[in-house]
């Protein structure tokens, strides 16, 4: 009887576990880390999240009047600068400086020429070309660098100037390590211009001398 009794709990206890367990083990996935769908992952984080739906309304209008702030700022700040030059812009006024300090070093240039005596003229094989390239030499190289590139490297400077102060405000201990770098920096660029320079001393005696020739050569 008292295995009987045995039996009979057994089956019970199993009738009653069965259609409990499956269902359960089937909800369990066999693998968590299985990447899910965008749409389930979507679905599955805008569940819990909707308790703070009044939070979320909140918030995202704000953010959407944030992102306007940076455009609306770009704005304002176009239109008061250009208010500030409604003549002439600060390119049209650097150029015309640049345009007249050219022209008065170029005349300047011929009115030396014209002082120096004939020997000098006749000597170091000098002629009508390699003249021309002292006058035309000086103007070049000071356009090139006047009018909007010496804006821009002012401008550069400033700014440059300007990071360091507010960099060392605000974190002096990250601005002491970067600041390390602007020796190098700085000594690189005088090293590239410098070498550019030289280089362009070269091509344009180089190419005096290849004029100097071929007007020869076809007078």
């Amino acid at each position: 009887m008292a295995e009987k009794n045995e039996i009979a709990m057994e089956k019970c206890d199993m009738s009653d576990e069965d259609p409990q367990l499956k269902p359960k083990e089937a909800a369990v996935p066999k693998d968590i880390d299985t990447p899910l769908p965008s749409g389930a992952a979507i679905r599955g984080i805008s569940t819990p999240a909707w308790s703070d739906y009044h939070w979320l309304a909140l918030a995202v209008p704000t953010s959407i009047l944030v992102a306007c702030t940076f455009t609306a700022s770009g704005l304002i700040f176009g239109h008061t600068a250009s208010a500030l030059s409604s003549c002439m812009s600060t390119l049209v006024i650097v150029g015309c400086v640049s345009e007249n300090l050219v022209y008065r070093v170029r005349l300047l240039s011929f009115r030396s020429l014209l002082e120096q005596s004939v020997e000098w003229h006749t000597s170091e094989n000098r002629n009508s070309t390699a003249l021309l390239g002292v006058i035309t030499k000086d103007g070049a190289s000071l356009a090139a660098f006047s009018g909007s590139v010496i804006a821009t490297s002012f401008s550069i400077i400033v700014n440059f100037i300007v990071a360091i102060i507010v960099s060392h405000a605000f974190a002096w201990k990250i601005a002491l390590v970067s600041l390390a770098m602007v020796p190098i920096l700085l000594s690189a660029g005088m090293l590239q211009i410098r070498t550019a320079s030289r280089h362009q001393e070269r091509s344009h005696e180089a190419f005096v001398k290849a004029i100097s020739i071929t007007i020869e050569a076809v007078n």
